[in-house]
C-alpha cells in the first residue's frame, strides 16, 4: 500500500508532539486568552508550510499569519497580543489547530496501517510494545464453612 505523496509529513511524530503542546495550551483555563494563543502557536512556529501535508499547509499558513497580525514590537522585545484579534479569529485559529492535530493522528494512524506490513518504521512509535509484567498465579483460598 503506497501512501498519498500528498498526505506525507515531514516528520509525522515530531509535528504530534508539537500540536499536543500547542493544545494543551490552547486549553489551559488558568492562562488569559492572548497569552493562551500565544503558547498555543509558538511551538509551530519552528515549521515551514511545507513541512505538512499539501492539505493542512493553508491552516498552517493562516495560523502563522494570525501570529503575524498579533505581532507587536516594543522597544527591545516582542509581544504578540491575540487580544487585538477579534473572537472569530481567535476560533478560526483554534479551529485550524485542533484541525492539524486531527489530521496528524489520523495520518500517522494510516502510517501504522502500512507500517504493520513492514513499509514504514511509524507502527512501533504508535504502538509501543510494552513488556508484560512475569505472570503471578495467585491460589484461590476456600472459605472455611
Amino acid at each position: 500500500m503506497t501512501p498519498d505523496v500528498r498526505l506525507l509529513w515531514s516528520d509525522p511524530v515530531d509535528r504530534l508532539l508539537s500540536l499536543r503542546v500547542a493544545l494543551k495550551f490552547l486549553l489551559a483555563r488558568n492562562l488569559n486568552p492572548s497569552d493562551r494563543f500565544d503558547r498555543a502557536t509558538f511551538p509551530l512556529v519552528k515549521y515551514q508550510p511545507r513541512d505538512f501535508p499539501e492539505p493542512m499547509r493553508p491552516l498552517f499558513s493562516r495560523i502563522m499569519q494570525a501570529r503575524v497580525a498579533a505581532r507587536r514590537d516594543c522597544s527591545g522585545f516582542t509581544v504578540f497580543e491575540f487580544s487585538q484579534l477579534g473572537v472569530a479569529e481567535r476560533r478560526t485559529i483554534q479551529r485550524n489547530l485542533i484541525t492539524l492535530y486531527e489530521a496528524c493522528l489520523l495520518d500517522i494512524g494510516k502510517m501504522s496501517e502500512a507500517s504493520a506490513n513492514g513499509d514504514y518504521g511509524y507502527y512501533d512509535i504508535v504502538y509501543p510494545r510494552e513488556e508484560r509484567p512475569p505472570s503471578v498465579t495467585r491460589r484461590r483460598s476456600r472459605r472455611a464453612k
